[in-house]
């Protein structure tokens, strides 16, 4: 009977597609290995810094370290679900009169030994499980803000 039950659960768990909380029409636009998103704004670097700085904090994020001068804004794990942590690293430049955004998540996971608990990956659409749900989450946040471009890259 154990048997069955564990060969059920291999089926089960090999024929799963990795769960995805965006919509079709933003899965449409994902490359293969999809980590990094790239977005373009109407508005000048340092007005940018202040508005996601801003946003980041009424979305529950600690700043863990930023600077204003080189544009980058990294953010301490805020928990999401029972057991993970996501964080974004975040880096701001100026396009003209424009600006540009790149974010890229990684998570931890909270409920595992203790030799892991401090290790961190970098959020992936294409490897499933906890790599895409940080993935996800990371692109659901960033849609809220006020884009007038944006792609999704793979970044080594």
């Amino acid at each position: 009977m154990k048997i069955i039950l564990i060969n059920i659960f291999l089926i089960l768990l090999i024929s799963c597609k990795p769960m995805s909380l965006l919509p079709k029409e933003v899965k449409s636009q994902l490359p293969k290995g999809a980590n990094t998103v790239l977005m373009n704004f109407d508005m000048s670097k340092d007005s940018l810094f202040l508005y996601v700085s801003e946003f980041l904090s009424n979305e529950n994020f600690r700043m863990y370290n930023l600077n204003k001068e080189i544009g980058f804004i990294n953010t301490d794990g805020k928990k999401y679900g029972s057991g993970m942590l996501i964080r974004l690293n975040i880096q701001i430049s100026a396009d003209d009169n424009k600006s540009k955004l790149i974010c890229m998540a990684e998570f931890s996971l909270t409920d595992t030994n203790e030799e892991d608990k401090d290790k961190w990956w970098r959020g992936n659409y294409s490897y499933g499980g906890h790599f895409t749900l940080c993935f996800d989450r990371m692109v659901l946040l960033l849609q809220k803000l006020p884009y007038n471009e944006v792609q999704y890259i793979s970044k080594v």
